[in-house]
């Protein structure tokens, strides 16, 4: 009884448990109860205006449903105020309390995936308002309760029907943990300051019920949104990836094209053609090669081509292989203006073709004669259904139900990967103005405009800011909530956005979330029982050292608990004390490495933007040992290259009279564990020596006596080991564990450089193949053509007359005094150009100029004519060969056939005789070889 008695009068003494006092002051309980109404007050009014704004927006009835129920929890809540302001605390703290639970259980019946948040809401909102407003008896009940619902909320959010619930939006999810805690934190600074006054019990029941739930809370929020996050970035990465691969199919596909058409028109056929006169051009031999190439080419195993044409250089359609476009006036074209103007490939936006009634894509090039003037220009017409193709191509290639959309510059849907209905049709609803120029301009069909758009503002919004952002979640056509990553092409100022909806990669979250609520649920039991249990061992001792704890979290390391008792508690504030010690201590020192660790960082980075302005590799490799030597202030510094056979590594580069010895020598050491050079470039990773004198895999050298510390980096490129880089120091513990990684990144940028320089020297290296083989292919050409002439091919004139330039007039040009400059093509010399030059004269430096500029222009149309004699050449044997071929088929038996064939090639090479022998060769003889005799 007496134990009975000593409890009743704590709880009567705690000012907050005194029975009320009707006066014109509240009491301290009614003054604490009334704040922390006010408090659910102003989050109640903030949860209204959240969810009300959210409503409007999405016109969601769920979340109207869900504001009307905050509404009335913050109408009664009001009405729990004025108890409390009349002096009847007990019963007004009970309505402001209860008044939460039914809305928190059927706001989760109307939004799903908001039940873990909630739930730990609820039960947080009613430990800190009851520890504040009701008596310490009723705080348990309280708690309890909340416990109750809070468990109810995570079951019916798992568990419940999902037919009608709306998924939590984004939004909301993010807000509503931020509102409560709020709520939570001003309600706890309440609590806190009052935590004196309060039972023990109370104490145990706000601190271990707190703890569990804010750990079960925890656990549950962050795992969820942890989950959520990582899947989301994910299938961003993976959305965006798909994306680009889409964009660089398409990139690919125009640039296939220009390409293609700017080879083709180069043929001699279509070159021939346009470079006829207009009066000669109709039913000329030229015209019948020119139409049979475009009839070939337009023939391509691509079943979207839609035509060829050639057009003049007034932009009249001359041929082509839709006949309807034939003699029409394409000049105001954009794909004709563009390559006339610029002289370049062209291609055009997606049009509506005037001809075929088709969204079409045009490729365009100039036509150029031999002496390089645009003589027309050649137009490929596709139509752009191939997109639509190539998006159908890309579905679910970022998994489940993703799929590809392609807009124009415009934002007009030009392939759609689930809705080809939406093509032709703009994003978001267009002004009239832009509509109808639009439609003009035929990037749009005329059609009313209810018909061409599919009215996605948010999706066009996020398409405008793709560059900054590339990924959105909203509606873009259907009924789900998808991600989507946009990107953009290179070729076209056209966007790729590619597509899934949220809950298809968020389906594991759900299972998860299952499993870590009930282990949540086990860890709130857990703790109440344990609150309950174990209240009269807390002393105020311990709640002393948790301040102390608490300051130190917050960043008070001069905090130190008073040591009160002997017992464990006071051994623990020793303890607690000593620690603190330890971590201002060790704060201390990791500052320090901080700082050099950042000097180091800053050096390493240096290092790599000094090795990557140097293009020469034997430059290169001397400049940065030195440099990282100096900088690093390091005994010695050397680079090893791997051989080609991957056996040994080669020394490249050394600091200092030791490095230039062991180059002298031409060092090597083979891969492998006979040293840490070689053991690091076959196992592929760093090895660090911090002393020398206590490491088993160190092996001094007699030409480097001082070394006491060692790091040897692998330098790689592309996973593949090209050398090693090899750091050696006169002190120990220069190098360590600890800044290993910053030189691993110093070695990783060097390696990138060594790797430029290479591939840098081997571009050098094809450049200067390429060009010798040009000359040489010139030099033979003009060999055999020069060779063709019986006489000299050289003229000269001697201010009477231009005569052929004899052996003996050569001569004597030779013994004159002249200028000689010499005629080049291709960097190859082919003849020169010579004046003689009274005695008493001398040219000017503009003289000699406008001589040099008539060599080269002479050397450039001399090759341009051979060229052409050569095409006319060929084309005139392939056409005898042809006609000789022609009259030999038309013989109706072998004897006809030979003597034709005899009598043909005899005519037509101006042979004396031609023989045709049918006998059977032996196999000794050699067979299909001409002979003279």
């Amino acid at each position: 009884m007496t134990g009975e008695f000593e409890k009743e009068a704590l709880i009567m003494n705690n000012p907050v448990n005194q029975p009320h006092i009707q006066s014109g002051e509240m009491t301290i309980q009614a003054r604490e109860a009334f704040r922390a109404a006010l408090v659910r007050i102003g989050g109640d009014l903030a949860f209204c205006v959240i969810l009300f704004v959210l409503a409007f927006q999405s016109g969601a009835w769920q979340l109207f449903a869900s504001a009307g129920l905050v509404v009335i929890t913050l109408i009664l809540a009001v009405i729990g105020a004025g108890l409390i302001r009349r002096g009847q605390v007990e019963w007004g703290a009970w309505l402001v309390i209860l008044g939460l639970f039914p809305t928190i259980l059927l706001s989760v019946a109307f939004v799903i995936g908001i039940g873990p948040i909630v739930g730990v809401v609820v039960v947080l909102l009613t430990v800190t308002t009851a520890a504040q407003a009701l008596p310490a008896r009723r705080v348990g009940w309280a708690v309890v309760a909340s416990v109750g619902v809070g468990i109810a909320t995570l079951l019916l959010d798992l568990f419940g029907p999902t037919t009608y619930r709306l998924p939590v939006p984004t939004t909301l999810q993010t807000i509503t943990p931020i509102v409560a805690g709020a709520i939570v934190l001003v309600l706890a600074i309440f609590t806190v300051r009052q935590f004196a006054n309060y039972s023990l019990r109370t104490k145990l029941i706000i601190g271990f019920v707190a703890v569990g739930v804010l750990t079960a809370g925890l656990i549950i929020v962050t795992t969820n949104y942890l989950a959520r996050r990582s899947l989301t970035n994910v299938a961003n990465q993976t959305l965006l990836a798909a994306a680009k691969q889409t964009a660089s199919n398409f990139d690919n596909f125009i640039r296939s094209n220009l390409d293609s058409v700017s080879i083709e028109a180069k043929l001699p056929p279509i070159v021939n053609y346009l470079s006829l006169p207009a009066a000669q051009r109709a039913g000329s031999p030229e015209e019948a090669e020119a139409l049979a190439v475009l009839q070939i080419l337009s023939r391509k195993e691509n079943p979207y081509l839609s035509s060829y044409a050639l057009l003049d250089r007034q932009g009249r359609d001359l041929l082509d292989t839709n006949t309807a476009d034939i003699g029409s006036d394409k000049s105001d074209r954009d794909y004709f203006q563009a390559a006339i103007k610029t002289g370049q490939t062209y291609v055009s936006p997606v049009r509506i073709s005037e001809t075929t009634g088709n969204p079409s894509i045009y490729f365009s090039t100039p036509v150029r004669n031999t002496a390089a003037e645009i003589i027309g220009v050649m137009r490929v017409r596709y139509d752009a259904t191939a997109f639509q193709q190539i998006i159908r191509s890309q579905n679910e290639q970022a998994g489940k139900n993703s799929y590809a959309i392609l807009l124009d510059e415009h934002q007009i849907y030009l392939a759609h990967g689930t809705t080809p209905t939406f093509k032709q049709k703009s994003v978001a609803t267009l002004d009239p103005a832009v509509l109808a120029q639009l439609q003009v301009d035929r990037h749009l069909p005329n059609q009313p405009a209810a018909q061409l758009t599919t009215n996605f503002p948010d999706f066009a919004q996020a398409l405008t800011n793709a560059a900054a952002q590339p990924y959105f979640t909203g509606y873009i056509g259907g009924t789900e909530v998808e991600q989507v990553a946009v990107t953009q092409l290179q070729t076209q100022p056209w966007q790729v956005a590619f597509a899934q909806p949220v809950e298809v990669f968020l389906e594991p979250v759900a299972t998860q979330t299952r499993n870590i609520t009930f282990l949540a649920l086990g860890i709130v039991v857990t703790v109440g029982a344990v609150a309950f249990g174990l209240g009269q061992y807390l002393t105020r001792p311990i709640v002393n050292l948790t301040e102390v704890a608490q300051r130190v979290s917050e960043g008070d390391l001069t905090a130190q608990a008073i040591v009160e008792t002997r017992d464990e508690v006071g051994q623990l504030a020793k303890v607690f004390n000593s620690m603190t010690q330890q971590l201002r201590a060790s704060i201390g020192s990791l500052e320090d490495q901080v700082r050099e660790r950042t000097a180091e960082l800053a050096l390493s980075i240096e290092v790599g933007q000094r090795a990557a302005a140097i293009k020469q590799l034997n430059e290169l490799l001397p400049t940065i040992t030195e440099f990282i030597r100096e900088q690093f202030n390091l005994y010695y510094t050397q680079v090893y290259f791997l051989d080609d056979l991957g056996q040994n590594l080669v020394l490249e580069a050394g600091t200092g009279k030791a490095g230039q010895e062991l180059l002298a020598r031409h060092h090597s050491l083979p891969v492998g564990a006979g040293s840490i050079v070689g053991r690091v470039a076959a196992d592929r990773h760093a090895i660090v020596v911090p002393d020398t004198q206590s490491s088993d895999i160190y092996k001094a050298n007699p030409i480097l006596p001082e070394t006491r510390s060692e790091l040897a980096v692998p330098l790689m490129v592309e996973d593949r080991v090209v050398g090693v880089l090899d750091l050696q120091s006169d002190k120990v513990n220069t190098f360590t564990e600890s800044n290993k990684t910053i030189f691993e990144a110093m070695a990783t940028q060097l390696a990138i450089a060594i790797d430029s320089a290479q591939q840098w020297a081997l571009t050098q290296e094809a450049q200067r193949k390429a060009e010798e083989a040009v000359r040489q292919l010139t030099r033979q050409g003009w060999t055999e053509r020069l060779a063709s002439y019986r006489e000299s091919l050289g003229f000269a004139y001697d201010l009477l007359k231009v005569a052929p330039l004899s052996q003996g007039d050569q001569k004597a040009a030779n013994g004159g005094a002249k200028l000689v400059v010499p005629v080049v093509v291709q960097n190859e010399p082919i003849g020169q150009l010579a004046v003689e030059i009274p005695s008493q004269r001398t040219l000017s430096m503009d003289e000699q100029g406008i001589l040099t500029a008539v060599a080269q222009q002479l050397a450039q149309k001399a090759e341009n004519l051979r060229l052409f004699e050569q095409t006319q050449q060929r084309a005139a044997r392939e056409q005898l060969a042809r006609q000789i071929v022609d009259k030999v088929r038309a013989s109706r038996d072998i004897e006809s056939a030979l003597k034709t064939a005899a009598e043909e090639l005899a005519k037509n090479l101006g042979v004396a005789r031609a023989i045709v022998d049918l006998r059977p060769v032996p196999v000794d003889e050699p067979a299909n070889e001409p002979t003279n005799e």
